[in-house]
């Protein structure tokens, strides 16, 4: 082999080796692009995952403190409504007894009296006798007696009755629907306590809370609840108007007094 060929070969051996250092180079280069480009989706991937737990972490805590404020304003607005219904009903039961007392006395003088009804049916029997014995004591000369029986006198009730009974049975209704509006008042608040404690998520207890607010406020709760008193105000008020139409005709005297304390207490 002449010196021509020789440095042939090695010139293309040299330049095998520098083109398999180059492939290499770039494969290298090539594998670290791709090591470093998964590197950086798993950091970012690592970051979404901070940022969201932070927000989570955030809006937890978020509503943790709106619950805590819902928590002690309900408790305080329902505990009242509860407190107060409860008063109104005890009350409510005392006054409607007190009331049903004396429409039991009162009631009877809307009927007819039995003795009276005793005494028109005596009338009638002694009459019928009488008429009976002038004809016997008439066949002979002929005459007919014909006399008819007294009519019955119809029965009508005293005004005053009428004007005591009235108010007494109105305000007896009126008691017992506060009673009744007061009672669904406790159920609906025992239903909203009982509707805010179901849930163990703060998110879901947090949508229930308002839920439950904005049907407070839909439907006029507060309203609701100044139903009762106001209708136990009224049935009050004609209790005193029935009273006193009961004690004018009983005692004058006892009537007088009774208008001027009550005169007494409103101007003191």
């Amino acid at each position: 082999m002449s010196r021509a060929d020789e440095e042939q070969a090695d010139k293309g051996e040299v330049e095998k080796s520098q083109s398999d250092e180059f492939q290499t180079d770039q494969t290298d280069e090539s594998q670290s692009d791709v090591s470093q480009t998964d590197g950086s989706h798993a950091d970012e991937a690592h970051a979404d995952e901070a940022h969201l737990e932070r927000e989570r972490a955030s809006g937890n805590k978020l509503w943790s403190v709106y619950i805590s404020e819902a928590q002690n304003y309900d408790q305080g607005l329902i505990e009242g409504w509860r407190s107060e219904m409860d008063g109104l009903l005890i009350f409510a039961g005392l006054f409607s007894g007190v009331v049903t007392t004396f429409i039991i006395d009162s009631y009877k003088t809307l009927n007819p009296d039995s003795g009276s009804q005793t005494v028109v049916l005596l009338s009638q029997t002694v009459a019928l006798l009488s008429q009976i014995s002038h004809q016997l004591a008439n066949m002979d000369n002929g005459t007919a007696v014909t006399d008819a029986l007294p009519p019955a006198a119809p029965f009508s009730p005293p005004i005053s009755s009428i004007i005591c009974n009235v108010p007494w049975f109105t305000s007896l209704a009126l008691s017992l629907s506060s009673a009744l509006v007061a009672t669904l008042v406790k159920q609906w608040a025992r239903e909203y306590q009982h509707r805010t404690t179901m849930f163990s998520s703060i998110s879901i207890r947090s949508r229930v809370y308002m839920y439950l607010y904005y049907g407070l406020r839909r439907f006029n709760m507060h309203l609701v609840v100044g139903i009762p008193p106001l209708l136990l105000h009224a049935s009050l008020v004609l209790f005193f108007a029935g009273l006193v139409a009961f004690l004018v005709p009983v005692n004058v005297i006892i009537f007088a007094v009774l208008i001027k304390y009550h005169l007494s207490r409103w101007m003191s």
